[in-house]
């Protein structure tokens, strides 16, 4: 059973996970003049472990599904098309997701400060259900697009 679960939209082709805290939810951060910063800055970012991005095809809408498992085995098998692990910093203790641009995130998961390991499993079949469509067109029962699995960093126990 998910802990949460989202709908997005994205007309933009590109998703992330992150702290709300993060600067690439601060005012500003998406209008810059020069790209190439803008882009230097966002591989940082994921590369550090500050967020976890990935790209989507075409936009469109998207269910995605938190689950808190605290004893998950991130290296079972997935049956998903794409799968990502990242140990991640949430020094609010929060986990947003945003599309790329200056629209609001949307809370997945909120718990204590602290260090977890993330993996997202990203369903490609699903992903291309549900491109250029409205939250209203979604199919019930549909999805959903993307999973992540969240749990205490196993550095920190």
């Amino acid at each position: 059973m998910p802990l949460a679960e989202t709908v997005l939209i994205s007309t933009e082709l590109w998703l992330c996970i992150s702290d709300p805290s993060n600067r690439i939810h601060t005012a500003g951060f998406w209008n810059r003049h020069d790209r190439r910063e803008l882009i230097n800055d966002i591989r940082t970012m994921n590369s550090t472990g500050e967020i976890l991005s990935w790209e989507v095809v075409l936009g469109g809408t998207f269910r995605l599904q938190c689950l808190f498992a605290p004893d998950a085995n991130f290296g079972t098998p997935s049956a998903a098309d794409i799968t990502t692990y990242r140990r991640m910093r949430l020094p609010t203790g929060k986990l947003v997701v945003r599309a790329a641009g200056e629209g609001q995130p949307n809370l997945l998961f909120q718990h204590e400060p602290g260090y977890y390991d993330v993996r997202l499993d990203w369903f490609v079949s699903q992903e291309s259900l549900h491109y250029d469509i409205g939250i209203d067109q979604y199919p019930i029962g549909d999805g959903p697009d993307g999973r992540i699995i969240i749990q205490h960093s196993r550095e920190n126990r």
